[in-house]
Formats: structure tokens, C-alpha cells, sequence
């Protein structure tokens, strides 16, 4: 049983009969769930999200490589860069606003997310900063693991290389359902290559069983994050640098 209580400010969602979520916060295994709201005036079915996660994230760039050097100027810009590994954002502007999503855009400078060489290129197959890496080392306490939320998050990044040739490379950890991280890498045609990043995690607590997989996940994300996209052979320095 959901409990509701209506304030003047905001309308807040808790189950009374559980012993370890405090006013205001459901366990894991309402949220998401679709419930029926009894109201005289107006009853309906409404799915219940979770207050505590971060906002779900998509981000779109294309780019050429070279990009100049850009600052984090705004409390966004702040933000991305604690989620986004080596992406660095500026200049942010809003194009479309909704009740629960927001379009923007903005200068990206990707100098550091991509490396170049006088034979290769190479992106970085892990794009995320996620969490703690000291959270690996809690494979034996008992405690379960708590996040401070659920980040969800997909990128794609058109980079405009001509001259290059490349096969298709992806990267999967995980599993819908508990945790997982993909990274794909592809040509578009002769001009262009696409690297797309996404992760999804379901829980923001995970205890017991679930603990494990977790930190097993982790734990292969972490170890990714020197490994490396090829992104082609440069046939000619100059078709690269345009």
C-alpha cells in the first residue's frame, strides 16, 4: 500500500509499511511500478519514479578533431564534466523546454577525449565517470551497496574523418537487468565515424546477491577504462586535419 500526501508545494509518495525507507522515499521494488491513484475527483494510473536519480542524460555531438579548448563556465557544464570522461562542455544554450526534458546546446571540446597519433586514431572505450573506484574493495563486508541515485545516460559522438578505414568494435558489461554499459564504435560511410556510449542502472541499492554482480560489474568497467577504440589507420596526415 502507497501512502500519498499532498503538500502546497509538492505532492509526496511513501509506503508507511516499510520498516527501512524514510517520509518520502519508496523501496526499490515500487519505483518505476505502474499504480493506481484513488481520488475522488481524478483517479488514474501513474508510474512512480524515484526522486533521488539523476536526470537521464543524452548527448549528441559532432565534431571534427580539432576542436579548440573550452572552459566549464555554468553549473551544467559542472556537472557533465563530473559524468563525462574527458568531454568538455561550455557555452550551454536552451533550443526546447518541456514539463519533463530539456534540448540544449553547446561548444564541446573533445582535444582530450581523443587521441591522435601520426598513424591512428583512438577513443576511449569507457566515456563515464560513475562512481567510487574504492567501491571494488567491499567484495567481503555484508553492508549492501547505496548509491545516491540511478544514472542513466546514452552519448553519441559523429566524428568527420575522411581518409580512414575501420571495422566495427563494441564493448558490453553487464545486463538489463541489474547493470549495463555499451560502447560501440562505427563507420558511417568513407567521411564520418560514430562512437555511441550508453548506461543503465536499475537499482540505487544493491544488497546481497546483487552486491556481487554489481561490483563485478564495476570492476570490468573500471578495468576498461585504458583500453581503447581504433578508430583507422590515417592513409594521409592530412585528410585528418581539415
Amino acid at each position: 500500500m502507497i501512502n500519498v500526501y499532498a503538500g502546497k508545494e509538492d505532492t509526496v509518495y511513501f509506503d508507511a509499511t516499510s520498516k527501512n525507507c524514510p517520509f518520502g522515499v519508496l523501496p526499490e521494488s515500487e519505483i518505476d511500478e505502474n499504480v493506481l491513484v484513488l481520488e475522488n475527483i481524478n483517479p488514474r494510473w501513474k508510474i512512480l519514479g524515484d526522486k533521488k536519480s539523476e536526470p537521464n542524460m543524452f548527448v549528441k555531438i559532432n565534431a571534427r578533431l580539432e576542436l579548440s579548448q573550452a572552459k566549464l563556465e555554468t553549473t551544467l557544464s559542472y556537472y557533465l564534466s563530473l559524468r563525462l570522461n574527458k568531454i568538455r562542455i561550455e557555452n550551454i544554450k536552451e533550443e526546447i523546454c518541456c514539463d519533463d526534458s530539456v534540448v540544449l546546446s553547446a561548444t564541446v571540446d573533445l582535444s582530450s577525449f581523443i587521441i591522435k597519433t601520426s598513424k591512428n586514431n583512438y577513443a576511449p572505450i569507457t566515456a563515464f565517470s560513475l562512481w567510487d573506484a574504492n567501491i571494488v574493495k567491499r567484495k567481503e563486508d555484508q553492508l549492501p551497496v547505496v548509491l545516491k541515485g540511478r544514472f542513466n545516460a546514452e552519448i553519441e559522438i559523429l566524428l568527420a574523418i575522411s581518409g580512414v578505414e575501420m571495422k566495427s568494435q563494441a564493448v558490453q558489461i553487464g545486463s538489463e537487468n541489474l547493470l549495463k554499459f555499451n560502447a560501440v564504435a562505427t563507420s558511417v560511410g568513407t567521411e564520418t565515424v560514430r562512437l555511441t556510449y550508453s548506461i543503465f542502472q536499475k537499482h540505487r541499492i544493491y544488497p546481497s546477491a546483487d552486491k556481487q554482480l554489481f561490483l563485478e560489474f564495476y570492476e570490468k568497467y573500471l578495468n576498461n577504462r585504458t583500453n581503447m577504440f581504433l578508430l583507422g589507420e590515417n592513409h594521409a596526415q592530412k585528410n585528418i586535419m581539415r
